[in-house]
């Protein structure tokens, strides 16, 4: 019953379409078409070259029009005869009757021949297809000669006669161009008894080509792309090939499909008929496979939803209309084994490194367009002006051989999903229940469909307004090196720099466009087709300009104006780690070098700058591509996506674990040592966090020596490991490195965040002015250093350090009623007319990193380093601590305005920005107090407080009667 149905539904189906005759029979019709291919392929022979195929029919497609249109007539006869000849075959499997007594004109013996003609059919088709050697004809090479080689014994001979070796086409395109062709047509003529057709059949046949040949371009990939599509009736087999991993599995299906075709006319009518239904089931089953290879799969073979926001669709058809006027005055350039039409014009392209020589990648590489003309028009026809955007730089900077591993890691980057800024900003805000959790600000990295996640809650809002800009998923509009507020750019962001050099191109290019576009408008007004085109004499002066432009340099050359746009917020590391404070002032004092203003207003005050910038270093000498450009794992917050520490250039210890040879590391780090001239057998330091490469600090295996090279000036520092004073002692062995070497942090006290409806604010997402923002005050910025309190390093086995903190927001966020028009209804009823108060701390990297640490009393004896506030802490005879505070008790929760915690009190709320951070409990307090109580009496170099780091406990029972010991007998 179920084959019945199969059969019944599939004649319904194929009735009308086997029915179907436009002006003759299918195989008339196929008839004309391979005639017209067979033609064709004559004239292309001649330019045709099949050592260097690629080369061949990228020169005559691009520079000769003529040529160009003879393939596309080849292409799309070829195309056609295949279509019309299993339509043709198709006729003759459903009306077998002849076949069955043997009679007529189709004999046993012919119809096997005629079975067996299609592998020649498919062969001849797949061959044409292979010859252009491109990347999808690569890999249907490859498999071609797989399924060849399987055979049983003589594999490889059928595989080597049918395919030749591989890398060469010689084999193929002389069975292309001569053995299968002439097979084919002594097939047709066993079949037909002759090759002849109707004139209005070759006419007609011959016209509906031609408008194909004219209208839509014979396909023509890259050599590199990432995403390879065989020819339409082989995406099945590709996919078959791809599912078992022997591909004797996939001709054995094959062969026995071909069987049943052979006998489905021969044998007993019901037979016959379980034979055919059979039949359709595997065209269905193939007609799958194809549109699963063809829709759902991407590059590499991988899965992908049309409904997913990252779909990569397949060319389905070229639209583009040939242009069969040649191009007077243009020299074509060859470009890697290929001729680029781009290159026409901007062969004399300068400024860019030797990584993006357009002499090496080509124009089309990075901008795409259409690589293969001369016509200026039609090659920036679906260029990309700003290659690198997030949202094109999969199929830029991302193509296949370039940057494919980082544009993978790319969009789940901290710098990309703002994730972490944008989960603590709802929870503070009451909007979520914890500060954790992975959010990314885009949804979509697309150029043409962004759509950001952000909605109209007062979180969301306040991102807009204050934060949400400053990601490299913003899209880079026009050129020129970027404003203050025009940050992000994906690739851009960093890696392109306009020169005074470039910037003056750029004003060229701008006249060159203003004059074309005014020219045209005249040509339009005059209605005067003529004076639209550009002359031989004018085309040349034009290219002549161009060659004098030079493009902005792209490379890894990445200096710290780059980061401070975005870094000079928030934290603030990149001020700070230059030495400069952000004040309130509001006009930069006269004549003074010790204030600077910053294009957004602000004014900052110098303080001591880190050490590492003294010394000349960059971010990027010590902040590599595994933190900046992620490393493909989705993080929470900042700290968890970096791996630099400061123990992985200073080491304790150096051994075979800690480093490794270049050559022994990822195709990254190795690219950018040959980009760098470096020597791939040099040993570079492995991060501890993850065993990244941190391939600018070499070591000498032999002197047990380590160096840092800066990246950019190539100077030389010798890496010094730590002092005996920061690793001998027990009590210590919880600090982290910048607990005692931050000199200062960025600190501000009484902040308030309120939404004013009236005032004049900014969408950063939307780049444009908006009516209603939150504004944000502080009443008072402070340069110290930091708070110290705990960081639980993993949560699994409870690792606890001291780590650094600052007051994150200890702010009040007011919520008028006026603005409740602005949030979204869901938060209407919760925020009626109130103010929030957050008594909230956060985690810090100072980046203010000194030679010499801080002092024992600065943390033992320091109330601010505890977490109680500014004051003084007192110590009475009886042993107990008072503390006088300098800032009044916030009426909200009745602690000094500047603490984190009550003094001697402990905290049992969430009060830092991460669930596995706190200050100080009780215990912890007594305890660092304890030792502050000796400070008061003896010298922190003294021979009681040394024998204190490494027995405390003893040297406190040992301690004489006079001692003033708080909590001596706990």
């Amino acid at each position: 019953m179920f084959f019945k149905k199969i059969k019944r539904h599939g004649a319904r189906i194929t009735k009308p379409l086997i029915g179907f005759r436009l002006f003759d029979t299918y195989g008339r019709i196929s008839i004309a078409s391979l005639l017209v291919c067979g033609l064709t392929g004559i004239f292309l022979i001649i330019p045709y070259d099949p050592v260097k195929a690629y080369l061949s029919v990228t020169a005559f497609v691009t520079t000769n029009p003529a040529a160009s249109f003879t393939r596309n007539i080849h292409y799309w006869s070829a195309q056609l005869f295949l279509i019309f000849t299993i339509l043709h075959f198709i006729d003759h499997f459903r009306s077998s009757i002849n076949i069955k007594r043997g009679k007529g004109r189709i004999t046993r013996a012919i119809w096997l021949r005629l079975v067996l003609s299609l592998l020649v059919v498919f062969y001849v088709m797949l061959s044409g297809f292979i010859l252009k050697d491109d990347a999808d004809s690569r890999q249907a090479h490859l498999l071609l000669t797989s399924l060849l080689a399987s055979f049983p014994l003589a594999g490889e001979f059928i595989s080597t006669s049918l395919a030749g070796k591989s890398g060469s086409l010689i084999v193929i395109y002389l069975h292309h161009a001569a053995t299968a062709t002439i097979i084919i047509f002594i097939v047709i003529f066993e079949h037909v008894r002759d090759i002849k057709v109707k004139w209005p059949t070759f006419i007609y046949t011959s016209c509906c080509i031609l408008l194909l040949s004219l209208l839509l371009r014979a396909p023509l990939a890259q050599p590199d792309e990432s995403m390879m599509k065989g020819p339409w009736y082989f995406i099945g087999v590709q996919e078959l090939l791809h599912q078992f991993s022997n591909p004797l599995i996939v001709v054995i299906i094959l062969l026995l499909v071909l069987t049943v075709i052979y006998l489905a006319p021969l044998t007993k009518t019901r037979i016959s008929g379980i034979l055919k239904t059979a039949v359709w089931i595997s065209v269905f089953i193939y007609i799958l496979l194809t549109i699963t290879g063809y829709f759902l799969r991407g590059p590499f073979y991988q899965w992908q939803s049309p409904l997913s926001s990252n779909y990569e669709a397949p060319v389905t058809l070229n639209f583009s209309p040939i242009n069969l006027t040649a191009n007077d005055g243009l020299t074509p350039v060859e470009v890697n084994g290929r001729i680029e039409g781009c290159m026409s014009c901007h062969k004399g392209m300068k400024g860019l490194s030797i990584s993006h020589d357009p002499g090496i990648i080509g124009c089309y590489s990075c901008h795409g367009g259409d690589p293969f003309t001369i016509d200026a028009r039609a090659a920036h026809n679906g260029m990309f002006i700003v290659p690198g955007n997030l949202g094109n730089s999969k199929i830029t900077c991302g193509k296949s051989g370039c940057h494919e591993n980082i544009v993978e890691r790319l969009p789940q980057s901290i710098m990309a999903t703002l994730s972490g800024m944008i989960s603590v900003d709802r929870w503070v805000f009451g909007e979520t229940n914890s500060p954790d959790g992975v959010i990314a600000i885009n949804s979509r990295q697309n150029i043409n469909d962004r759509v950001d996640m952000l909605g109209n809650s007062p979180a969301d809002i306040h991102l807009k307004n204050l934060c949400a800009g400053c990601h490299i998923g913003m899209v880079k509009t026009k050129p020129g090196n970027p404003d203050w507020l025009e940050r992000g750019g994906g690739c851009n962001a960093c890696h392109l720099t306009y020169s005074k050099e470039d910037l003056s191109s750029l004003q060229q290019i701008i006249k060159m466009k203003s004059a074309n576009f005014q020219n045209n408008r005249s040509a339009e007004n005059q209605e005067d087709e003529t004076s639209k085109r550009i002359e031989p004499g004018n085309l040349n002066r034009t290219v002549n300009s161009l060659k004098e432009i030079t493009h902005p340099r792209i490379d890894l050359n990445i200096t710290n104006d780059k980061c401070e746009s975005c870094h000079s917020r928030s934290g603030r590391i990149s001020m700070s780690y230059a030495g400069w404070h952000e004040t309130n002032l509001k006009d930069l004092p006269p004549s003074n070098d010790r204030y600077k203003k910053l294009p957004d207003g602000r004014i900052f005050i110098k303080q001591p700058a880190d050490v590492h910038h003294e010394a000349g270093m960059l971010c990027i000498d010590c902040h590599g591509s595994y933190e900046l450009m992620g490393d493909g794992k989705a993080h929470k917050h900042k700290e968890e996506a970096v791996n630099i520490k400061c123990q992985d250039c200073h080491k304790r210890t150096l051994d075979d674990n800690n480093h490794r040879q270049i050559s022994e590391t990822d195709r990254e780090t190795q690219l950018i040592a040959w980009i760098k001239g470096w020597n791939n057998n040099t040993s570079i330091l492995l991060t501890g966090k993850n065993g990244k490469p941190i391939m600018n600090a070499w070591f000498d295996v032999k002197e047990s020596k380590s160096a840092l090279i800066s990246k950019i000036s190539g100077k030389v520092l010798q890496l010094k490991p730590p002092l005996s004073q920061c690793v001998k002692d027990k009590a210590h062995k919880r600090l982290s490195c910048e607990t005692c070497h931050t000199a200062w942090v960025p600190q501000c006290i009484g902040c308030h965040n309120a939404f004013e409806k009236e005032t004049e604010g900014y969408d950063m997402l939307k780049r444009k002015p908006r009516k209603g923002t939150w504004v944000e005050y502080s009443a008072e910025a402070i340069a110290e250093a930091p708070v110290l309190g705990m960081k639980n390093t993993n949560l699994k086995r409870d690792l606890q350090e001291v780590g650094i903190f600052s007051p994150g927001m200890i702010m009040t966020i007011d919520f008028s009623q006026d603005a409740l028009s602005e949030f979204s209804d869901r938060k209407k009823s919760e925020l009626n007319n109130r103010q929030t108060f957050h008594r909230l701390y956060a985690p810090v990297s100072g980046h203010t990193t000194q030679r010499t640490s801080r002092s024992c009393i600065s943390c033992h004896l320091n109330p601010l380093a505890l977490g109680f506030g500014r004051g003084t802490l007192e110590l009475s005879s009886n042993g107990s601590w008072t503390f006088n505070p300098v800032y009044s008790l916030n009426k909200n929760d009745h602690l000094p305005e500047d603490a984190w915690t009550g003094f001697l009190q402990e905290r049992n709320d969430q009060s830092v920005t991460r669930i596995n951070m706190r200050p100080f409990n009780l215990k912890e307090q007594e305890r660092i107090l304890q030792a502050g109580a000796c400070l008061t009496c003896h010298d922190e170099k003294s021979s009681v407080i040394q024998k204190c780091l490494d027995d405390f406990n003893g040297t406190i029972k040992q301690a004489s009667s006079k001692c003033i010991i708080p909590w001596r007998n706990n």
